[in-house]
């Protein structure tokens, strides 16, 4: 295995293409997106992104107001160096920050698709991550380096299938397939809890804007309510509600516990996921508590202690009254006995005599639920037909049709049998005949 470092020659022939390319796209994106079609407005995106996959590694990182002293108490996670190579170390011949210019390119490109084509999930899926490739990307990535490798072995094996009849490029091989629009906001998500967790405290300005749709709930979407929620659940990576600041929280909380909308169904169960959460994770804060010794002796008179001889009489009234969450009723007049009993003796083997006809067969009635009757039997008992649906060849339905055209082709049966049987995948390139799959077959 070879390296090899881009020489100068090569380093300018790329900025010249990105300037040639890049600008062009953009210049197109900007001025006729609501006049272009689908297609052509995601092939430019895609042109986009696999531009900005190549270059971003020599492009420095974003520097800005925004950005700069985040949280002053904090030492500033990134540092003002970055390890480059010796031709990377040249003055950029970029006039502006290229990531910065996506930011704002692709951010209004967004506001706009939302607005007039949410039908075009391809392009807003896109969009998506070339944000997120402008925030945190900053070469090829092991993530996209272990996709490809999968990528390339299962169309390996697709196009190695002895089972079909000619070599052809498959559908969905040409063809990517329309996403749906939960896709787009679960993507939108994952490529938010990646920035927010990559660049610390960087989640405190998102938080107020979080605080005040909540507690305008009454006069906001119902979707913009559960889209904060969802934000506020994280992932197995992020999680606000423990991420932020004290006074951060002590907006934060609270709103949660007051949404209006908490009616829904949906809502509750957010809520209640969150909570579940924090209670899981957060960890809680040492509380000193300083109480002088005025209240402590109110609080002493105020505590009135139990004699011996009630306690001797309520305890055992109360294990008597509730054992494990039963009364004491339930039990006494529960006139059913765990065992054999004269209403479930026919669930037994005993004189069982097998259908010996098809007829006879589909008559009887199998209970797969081998609990029912031992202690008591429930209200309804449901149980599967035993009955077989016959076909004709003419009254068949489609799905049916398929598997029978195909089972009674002989070419197709021979071919199913040795790609069950023999081994093509072998190292050396030999067919070799497999003993378990061959007695798995039979």
């Amino acid at each position: 295995m070879q390296y090899h470092i881009p020489n100068v020659d090569e380093i300018d022939f790329a900025c010249e293409f990105v300037k040639a390319f890049l600008y062009s796209e953009l210049t197109l994106l900007n001025e006729k997106i609501l006049k272009l079609s689908n297609q052509e407005r995601s092939r430019s995106l895609s042109f986009v992104y696999n531009i900005a996959l190549g270059y971003f590694h020599m492009i420095p990182r974003i520097e800005s107001e925004q950005l700069a002293d985040l949280v002053l108490s904090v030492v500033p996670y990134n540092s003002k160096y970055q390890f480059q190579t010796s031709t990377y170390m040249r003055e950029s011949k970029f006039n502006e920050n290229l990531r910065m210019r996506l930011v704002n390119d692709i951010g209004k490109l967004l506001d706009l698709l939302v607005k007039n084509h949410l039908d075009d999930v391809a392009s807003m899926k896109k969009a998506l991550e070339i944000l997120s490739l402008s925030s945190i990307y900053y070469g090829v990535s092991k993530k996209d380096n272990a996709v490809r490798y999968r990528y390339f072995n299962s169309n390996k094996k697709i196009f190695k299938n002895q089972m079909c009849d000619e070599r052809r490029a498959l559908r969905f091989l040409a063809i990517e397939t329309m996403a749906l629009q939960i896709e787009i906001r679960r993507t939108a998500q994952s490529e938010l809890f990646s920035v927010l967790n990559h660049y610390a405290f960087s989640s405190n300005m998102i938080a107020d804007r979080i605080v005040e749709v909540l507690k305008t709930a009454n006069e906001t979407d119902h979707d913009q309510v559960k889209g904060c929620l969802y934000i506020l659940l994280g992932n197995d990576s992020f999680f606000l509600p423990t991420k932020i600041s004290w006074s951060k929280m002590e907006k934060l909380w609270p709103s949660i516990a007051s949404v209006n909308h908490s009616e829904k169904r949906s809502i509750t169960n957010l809520i209640q996921r969150i909570s579940h959460k924090i209670e899981k994770l957060f960890v809680t804060k040492e509380i000193n508590q300083n109480a002088n010794e005025e209240s402590t002796r109110a609080a002493i008179t105020l505590w009135c202690a139990i004699e011996s001889k009630e306690l001797e009489t309520e305890k055992p009234l109360g294990e008597i009254l509730q054992h494990n969450g039963q009364s004491s009723v339930t039990i006494i007049n529960d006139a059913y006995h765990p065992g054999d009993r004269m209403d479930n003796a026919w669930l037994t083997i005993d004189g069982y005599i097998p259908p010996t006809t098809q007829s006879e067969w589909e008559q009887t009635c199998f209970l797969d639920k081998s609990f029912h009757g031992y202690y008591t039997w429930p209200k309804m008992i449901k149980y599967s037909i035993n009955k077989r649906e016959r076909y004709s060849q003419n009254n068949m339905p489609e799905q049916a049709a398929i598997l029978y055209n195909r089972f009674i082709d002989k070419n197709f049966v021979k071919r199913m049998t040795q790609f069950m049987i023999l081994d093509h995948d072998n190292v050396d390139g030999q067919t070799e005949f497999d003993t378990i799959r061959f007695a798995a077959f039979k």
